[in-house]
């Protein structure tokens, strides 16, 4: 819009708070530190993209973990996609119950590192595509899937049955 638009739109306020839409569909990306609860949007992604719990080695299915802020909320943690997943409640204690610690990486890779220091990487159970409109703020941003069924990307096939994990889990 141009400036003139801006002030009208503005008027007098003094406050103002970030929310970033997707520009095709207007869906709400990211919350930033607006808002600790995450979209109805941003929950249907998270759930497509994480499939499981992300705790190493862990199968219980997203539709029954709960979403927790990698970034710890309390201590700045946005709420965005970047910073959200999936984690069972035996593992979400597990996670704020002790010394265990995640980082998010671009693409939502998650790398967790145990109290003895070993690190466990997590892969998405779906590497959903991103177009360059769904990034933002950083590198790797994601935001929900397109919701326009001509230009929506093909359904995705079957997940194959848990297999036996190649190593032993992290605890």
């Amino acid at each position: 819009i141009d400036p003139e638009t801006a002030r009208k739109l503005a008027g007098r306020s003094k406050t103002w708070y970030r929310l970033l839409t997707d520009p095709e569909s207007g869906a709400l990306l990211s919350l930033g530190r607006t808002r600790y609860t995450p979209t109805k949007q941003m929950r249907d992604y998270l759930v497509l993209r994480d499939g499981t719990c992300r705790w190493e080695g862990c199968n219980r299915q997203a539709t029954h973990c709960e979403i927790d802020h990698t970034e710890a909320w309390e201590f700045g943690g946005p709420t965005d996609c970047d910073n959200l997943s999936h984690v069972c409640p035996k593992h979400h204690r597990m996670k704020h119950q002790t010394t265990w610690t995640a980082k998010q990486l671009p693409g939502g890779v998650i790398r967790w590192t145990s109290p003895d220091g070993r690190s466990y990487v997590t892969e998405p159970d779906v590497a959903l595509p991103m177009p360059a409109t769904w990034r933002y703020d950083e590198p790797g941003g994601s935001g929900p899937p397109d919701p326009n069924p001509a230009t929506a990307p093909p359904p995705l096939p079957a997940a194959p049955p848990p297999t036996e994990p190649n190593r032993p889990p992290p605890f």
